[in-house]
C-alpha cells in the first residue's frame, strides 16, 4: 500500500516567539514508510540542544519546535516513502515577534530653538506583523531620563518642546502588535538653537535731534549678523530712575527713527538692539541723557518780576528774569538805547532762561527806560520798566517798585 499522510494536524499555523510548535501526522502504508522532513528544501534532523526534534517511529511522525524564533519561520515539508509509492504534505510556519529596529541613521534637520525634524527608514524585520507607529524619544537634559517625544505612523517626526540652548539625544523604537523594538540610538548631540548665530550690536548709535515730545537717532547695522538678515531693531529708553523698556520698533532696512511719545521736561537715555532669525542683539552704545523740550520756540520774557521803580542817587536795585525760548535766546539790557554791561557798579548775568541785572549806586542817569531783549532764530520779545529818579525822596536803600510794565 503507498503511504497516506493524515493532514489533520498538518495545517498552516501562526506562533508568537518563545511558543512551541508540534506538527505531527499518522502515515499509513505497507510496509511502513520512511519520513524525512524538509525546511525550504533543506533536510532537518534533531538538534544537539533538542530546541528542535523530529521523532518517527512506524505509522507516525512529529515535529517539535520548544520555543520558536523569527528564523524558525517558512515552509516545512513532510515526505513519506515506500517501495509502494510516496506522498507529502507542505504546511507554512509563520512566527510572529517584535519588530527589529528601525535602520539608521537616525538624523535631525531643521534644528532651531525649540524643536527639530527626525528622520529614520523602517527595519528590515517587522516581526511578521504591520508597525503600528514608531516611539520617539529624548534623553532630558535636566533629569537624564529617556522620555517620549512623539508618534509617527512614517519614518519622520516633527519634535516640538525643546529647551532654548539645550543639548538632547533621541532614539526612536518600532511598535508592533508583538510589542516594542530594540531603539535606533542617534549618534548626535543635537543643540536646540536658530540655525543662525545672534547678531553684533547695532553701532555708533547718535541723537540727531530733538523736540517737545520725540527724539531722532541713526545707528549703524551691526557688523556680524550670525548669518541671518536683520528683520527689526529695538529701540529702548530709560529715564533718570527706571529701567529700560521698549519706546520703538523699525523695520530691519531702516537705520534711523523718530521716537514717539516722550514727555516733555523728561530726560531719557536711548540705546538699539538688532532682531534677525538668531535671536536679539546686546544694546548698542546708549546716547543722552537728553532732555525732551521744544527744538524751536520763539522767546517769551517772563515779566511777572518787572516792575516800574522810583530810585535815589545811591540806592540799589536789581531784576531776576527768566526767558523761555530754543535755542535759547541771546538777551540784552539796555538803558535808554544804550546796553548796560557789568562794571564796579553794575553786575549782569546770563544763563540759557535766565538773566539778572544788579546796580550798586542808581544815578540820575540812570533815568528813563529799561529795557530787556531777548532773539533766537525763532523771533524775538521785548519788556521794558520805567526809572523814575526823585531827590525829595527819603533816603532809603533800594528803590520802590511801583507797577507792572
Amino acid at each position: 500500500m503507498p503511504p497516506r499522510i493524515e493532514r489533520k494536524q498538518l495545517k498552516d499555523i501562526t506562533l508568537s516567539v518563545g511558543e512551541m510548535l508540534k506538527f505531527e501526522g499518522n502515515v499509513i502504508g505497507e510496509p511502513p514508510a520512511d519520513v524525512t522532513w524538509k525546511k525550504e528544501d533543506r533536510i532537518i534532523e534533531t538538534t544537539r540542544d533538542k530546541s528542535l526534534m523530529i521523532t518517527n517511529v512506524p505509522y507516525n511522525t512529529k515535529l517539535i519546535i520548544k520555543s520558536c524564533k523569527r528564523s524558525d519561520q517558512g515552509e516545512y515539508t513532510v515526505l513519506a516513502e515506500n517501495s509502494v509509492g510516496k506522498d507529502k504534505v507542505i504546511v507554512n510556519l509563520t512566527v510572529l515577534d517584535k519588530p527589529g529596529a528601525p535602520e539608521g541613521p537616525l538624523k535631525a534637520s531643521d534644528v532651531h530653538s525649540d524643536g527639530c525634524t527626525l528622520k529614520w527608514k523602517r527595519p528590515k524585520d517587522d516581526g511578521g506583523s504591520p508597525i503600528d507607529y514608531y516611539q520617539v524619544e529624548k534623553l532630558d537634559p535636566d533629569t537624564g531620563l529617556w522620555i517620549p517625544c512623539g508618534r509617527s505612523q512614517d519614518t519622520t517626526l516633527p519634535v516640538k518642546g525643546l529647551k532654548s540652548k539645550k543639548k538632547y539625544k533621541f532614539r526612536v523604537k518600532a511598535v508592533n502588535p508583538e510589542g516594542e523594538s530594540e531603539p535606533l540610538n542617534g549618534e548626535e548631540e543635537i543643540e536646540a538653537k536658530e540655525p543662525f548665530e545672534e547678531p553684533g550690536a547695532p553701532r555708533n548709535l547718535e541723537l540727531v535731534d530733538y523736540d517737545a515730545d520725540s527724539v531722532d537717532l541713526k545707528w549703524e547695522p551691526p557688523k556680524d549678523t550670525g548669518g541671518a538678515e536683520v528683520t527689526g531693531y529695538v529701540v529702548e529708553k530709560k529715564d533718570e530712575f527706571g529701567r529700560w523698556t521698549k519706546a520703538h520698533e523699525v523695520p530691519g532696512t531702516q537705520t534711523k527713527c523718530q521716537v514717539p511719545n516722550l514727555v516733555t521736561g523728561e530726560k531719557y537715555k536711548f540705546r538699539v538692539k538688532a532682531v534677525t532669525a538668531g535671536g536679539i542683539s546686546e544694546p548698542s552704545n546708549d546716547v543722552g541723557p537728553v532732555t525732551i523740550k521744544a527744538r524751536n520756540l520763539p522767546p517769551r520774557i517772563d515779566r511777572s518780576n518787572l516792575h516800574d521803580i522810583r530810585c535815589k542817587a545811591g540806592d540799589m536795585f536789581n531784576f531776576d528774569v527768566n526767558i523761555s525760548g530754543e535755542p535759547p535766546p541771546e538777551k540784552q539790557w539796555l538803558s535808554n538805547g544804550k546796553e548796560m554791561t557789568a562794571s564796579d557798579r553794575i553786575k549782569v548775568v546770563f544763563n540759557d532762561y535766565n538773566t539778572k541785572i544788579f546796580v550798586r549806586s542808581a544815578k540820575r542817569s540812570d533815568t528813563g527806560k529799561l529795557v530787556i531783549t531777548a532773539e533766537n532764530a525763532n523771533g524775538s520779545d521785548r519788556a521794558e520798566v520805567t526809572m523814575q529818579f526823585q531827590l525829595n525822596m527819603p533816603r532809603t536803600r533800594t528803590c520802590t517798585r511801583t507797577a507792572a510794565a
